[in-house]
């Protein structure tokens, strides 16, 4: 070997062989010490799904936990987090309409790191139930909202969760319904009660078809067999939803229910009644919930008025009994103007 070979050698070779050989390490040790995704979005691959096989699941489909359908959802509807800022018209802390998430987050004790599913997200932003969890909590979740076009103002709010365009069925299959995309008051149809019908017929200008699929499907497809909230407010088929649930395969430890019949100017006081009513009676038929509260909170002392006067119901699961409650008088929710409830036994209470 001659002299100019080895001078190459020892000045550009060698150095060369030494760089690559650090390069290979250093990446070998960064993807050990990358942390992984939730196991409930990773995909090993993408899969292909045939035009026949897919019109199977769209419309009729009972076999809701068959593991491919499950990840033709997963892999073709749900929509991860946002990656950019939020993005939202206003700023505050609690964009709920009523104090529903405060309610939420004192009987979790502040708990970081929840999971919420929120059916009927709106855009994301106007009356959300979980923007405050998510952002102030750190929670991960699930948007589930049908209106095609409320989607795509969603997705442009950098929320942090998931999401999905699709109504929750209301059988325990899949199906393709009509939807009245009428901003906030927009639902179902065929799902609609006489007095939200009311208010649709003056202001709905189209009808659009929406992809229905059964809330345990879209869990299975998130990885999830336990929620801590869920939020559901779909303008009518609510109960409808609920009774699709399986309750003995899906853990969920916070319910709120819109139950006001409304059409946008006066609320039809008999028919909330009589649809709270219906959910109590769904709830307590389960063995497993006892009703929590009425929000807006009241402190009428009429309480069929103060129900009538309502927007939501919260049901809390039986084993999570222990979350923060207290009894007090009326006269410390005067001096204090804590959150008060009025419950069935004719006493006030607070969740502090």
């Amino acid at each position: 070997m001659n002299d100019k070979m080895r001078l190459f050698i020892k000045r550009v070779a060698l150095p060369m062989t030494i760089v690559t050989v650090l390069f290979f390490i250093l990446m070998n040790a960064t993807s050990k010490n990358t942390s992984k995704p939730q196991k409930h979005i990773q995909l090993a691959h993408i899969e292909e799904f045939y035009a026949d096989e897919v019109h199977g699941y769209l419309n009729g489909y009972k076999q809701i936990e068959d593991p491919r359908f499950i990840r033709y959802i997963r892999q073709r509807w749900i929509v991860g987090p946002s990656r950019i800022g939020y993005n939202f018209h206003e700023k505050k802390v609690d964009y709920s309409q009523f104090g529903q998430a405060a309610v939420v987050d004192k009987l979790f004790k502040k708990k970081k790191g929840g999971f919420f599913v929120e059916c009927g997200a709106a855009e994301g932003e106007a009356f959300s139930n979980t923007i405050f969890l998510e952002k102030e909590r750190r929670w991960s979740g699930l948007l589930v909202e049908a209106n095609p076009d409320y989607y795509q103002l969603l997705l442009s709010k950098g929320r942090r969760v998931h999401s999905i365009n699709a109504c929750l069925s209301v059988s325990t299959d899949t199906s393709r319904l009509k939807f009245k995309p009428v901003g906030l008051f927009g639902g179902l149809s065929e799902k609609m009660d006489e007095t939200h019908m009311k208010f649709i017929r003056q202001h709905a200008q189209k009808e659009v078809t929406v992809q229905c699929f059964p809330f345990h499907s879209i869990l299975l497809a998130m990885g999830r067999t336990e929620i801590d909230y869920f939020s559901l407010d779909v303008e009518g088929p609510e109960l409808e939803i609920l009774l699709t649930i399986p309750m003995d395969k899906i853990i969920i430890k916070v319910i709120s229910v819109e139950y006001r019949l409304s059409d946008n100017v006066n609320i039809n006081k008999k028919g909330s009644l009589a649809k709270l009513n219906k959910l109590r009676e769904f709830f307590e038929g389960t063995g497993k919930y006892r009703e929590h509260a009425i929000v807006p909170i009241s402190t009428k002392a009429d309480r069929e008025e103060a129900e009538a006067d309502g927007l939501d119901v919260i049901f809390l699961r039986n084993e999570n009994n222990h979350m923060n409650m207290v009894h007090v008088t009326r006269k410390m929710h005067l001096e204090f103007n804590l959150i008060v409830y009025v419950n069935t036994d004719n006493f006030v209470e607070i969740l502090y």
